[in-house]
């Protein structure tokens, strides 16, 4: 059973506020008004999904790391989505993303002959990557998702900051509309 709303009882009877009484009661606000923005955009939540990461936990990274994550996030969609081996080598090289790949996108990577389950499945880093380039406005709108990203609109943009970075250094802030801030 998926709550509907906001105190509603889970299958022990109990509401996610009432299991989780010891967290602090800024993060519980910040995620009922997470639920809340993306119900009012349509989006389903499960209300007891958890809190992953306490407030006062947090590390923001900088914006030259969050361009850095985006753009090995997009090139790891593009091998998945086929681009050429020797050019995600090149990119990866000329970029030096490999310290910006997660343990599974390093292993996807990688991996000579992934399967196309496994390309499907790394595609969807696209949306990802959109939504790290707006959180250092790069992009002007992160759209509710409804619809896939295209990826050859975010492309060019990690393209810009990668030159950006070798030749002027990194040149993006954080977006104040981030929904790190937002929510």
């Amino acid at each position: 059973m998926i709550p509907a709303g906001e105190g509603e009882r889970g299958m022990d009877g109990e509401t996610f506020e009432e299991r989780f009484a010891n967290l602090p009661k800024g993060d519980l606000d910040r995620r009922a008004r997470s639920i809340a923005v993306m119900r009012a955009e349509g989006v389903p939540v499960n209300d007891w999904l958890p809190i992953l990461e306490l407030e006062d936990n947090v590390v923001l990274p900088t914006a030259e790391q969050v361009a850095m994550r985006a753009a090995a996030t997009l090139l790891v969609a593009l091998k998945g989505h086929g681009l050429p081996k020797e050019r995600v080598e090149k990119i990866a090289i000329d970029f030096e993303l490999a310290d910006w790949f997660s343990p599974r996108e390093a292993q996807f990577m990688n991996d000579p002959s992934p399967t196309e389950r496994d390309c499907q499945i790394q595609t969807w880093r696209y949306e990802a990557a959109n939504a790290l380039l707006w959180a250092i406005n790069a992009v002007d709108r992160l759209d509710v998702p409804r619809e896939l990203v295209d990826p050859r609109q975010i492309a060019p943009v990690v393209l810009i900051i990668l030159v950006n970075s070798l030749w002027a250094g990194r040149c993006y802030a954080p977006n104040p509309k981030s929904w790190i801030r937002r929510i």
